[in-house]
């Protein structure tokens, strides 16, 4: 929890350009989940509390950053195929029929929430506290805008079944499907535009933005489709494997790992020019894969298998694509808008630099030092934990060269 310089817990993590890696990290580390069930997908509130689900109504959660995992009561039976946190504590979960279930403690405990629906469920997306939205089969999408009091049917344009959704910003949402399907929203759903994925029919499984700019899609065959222009474009990358991928998530507009089929794990440092297979510990398939904070990755998959990797902490300087850059930069955050933690990065010149990154509120209060120090050549990021501040705007400041540059990020609950 970030509020004076003496109570902030840091990673300072590496966002890597030209290929160069000490953020590959350790080795993927077996879990026990304490089930048997496919687990179809997994996500984190925050560093250390996380949520699976999956078949049979299959729930299991972790108050420990994924190291150890217990199953809870879910109260259905039906298949569990999303989940989704809307704040900290809020968290939902959907799948076959159309059930959806809400869990106010962080998942210990569930209620359905509606049985409106008939179709299957699949992804889900929480834009704020009360907007989410969940895809389903026959191009159908649904949406709560009251915390999951009432939901009510979109019409994407599709026909077809609908895997997963993914916003970059408040607004800004992407939907991808069977047969290539993509879907762009940029009204939080009220309308969808299609958009030109390139697969040649093959289904797209996953996707997922680093910020409103920079994505990735990932299917069938090995594809993987990025965009670098949110969504206007997308181009094909090479995967170097010919199994399905079913989920991919980005660590930062150039770090992102996919996982797929028989235990396949691709991970990309470069904006996805080289993708590069992991060891990993099992052979079976994985259905999800998602960042558990800033310095761990999980993923889960068939018969309750769950792993996790450890990426390394601590500053670490590195050169750019074109060499060291002129001056500094703050770049921005991820995500933005964000619920309780995001990643601020900024650039650093050549040669050893003082840097310091601070948050202020609107009257100029600090609300924490996030970093102060040398920082060597190269693009960093720090974590900015904030689930104890109210929703508001917030400005980040970064001190560096005898300039402070400042950018605004918008904390919602």
């Amino acid at each position: 929890m970030v509020h004076m310089k003496s109570n902030v817990r840091l990673w300072l993590v590496v966002l890597l350009l030209a290929g160069l890696c000490p953020a590959r990290g350790q080795q993927w580390v077996l879990r026990s989940s304490g089930v048997t069930a496919d687990l179809m997908e997994v996500n984190f509130g925050d560093s250390l509390t996380g949520v699976a689900v999956g078949t049979g109504g299959a729930i299991v959660r972790t108050t420990d950053g994924g190291v150890t995992w217990s199953q809870v009561t879910s109260g259905t039976d039906h298949h569990l195929h999303g989940v989704a946190f809307a704040t900290p504590e809020i968290v939902y979960a959907d799948g076959d029929s159309g059930v959806v279930l809400r869990s106010g403690d962080r998942g210990l405990t569930w209620v359905p929430v509606t049985n409106a629906f008939r179709f299957t469920l699949w992804g889900s997306a929480f834009i704020d506290e009360r907007t989410g939205i969940i895809t389903g089969n026959q191009g159908d999408a649904v949406r709560t805008t009251d915390a999951g009091v009432t939901w009510e049917s979109l019409k994407t344009g599709s026909t077809n079944i609908l895997y997963d959704v993914s916003f970059a910003t408040l607004t800004s949402g992407t939907i991808v499907g069977r047969s290539g399907e993509i879907y762009h929203t940029s009204n939080r759903g009220d309308s969808w535009v299609a958009q030109d994925g390139g697969t040649g029919g093959l289904s797209l499984f996953g996707v997922t933005f680093a910020d409103s700019l920079h994505g990735y899609a990932v299917g069938e065959f090995g594809t993987i489709r990025a965009t670098s222009d949110g969504g206007a474009s997308w181009v094909s990358q090479a995967s170097l494997v010919i199994d399905t991928l079913l989920s991919v998530c980005a660590r930062s507009t150039r770090c992102a790992i996919a996982v797929g089929g028989r235990g396949q794990v691709i991970t990309t440092f470069d904006g996805g020019v080289n993708w590069q297979r992991d060891t990993t510990p099992t052979s079976l398939d994985l259905n999800e894969v998602t960042n558990a904070g800033w310095n761990k990755a999980v993923a889960v998959g068939e018969r309750g298998v769950i792993m996790t990797k450890v990426f390394p902490d601590g500053p670490t300087a590195v050169t750019g694509e074109a060499g060291a850059p002129e001056a500094f930069a703050l770049l921005g955050n991820y995500p933005n808008p964000f619920n309780g933690e995001t990643m601020i990065r900024f650039r650093a010149p050549g040669g050893s630099a003082e840097v310091r990154l601070d948050v202020v509120d609107l009257l100029g209060r600090s609300v924490g030092e996030l970093y102060r120090g040398a920082a060597g050549a190269g693009e960093h990021a720090v974590p900015f934990r904030a689930s104890h501040l109210a929703s508001g705007v917030y400005i980040v400041r970064l001190f560096g060269g005898g300039a402070v540059l400042t950018r605004q990020i918008l904390m919602t609950k």
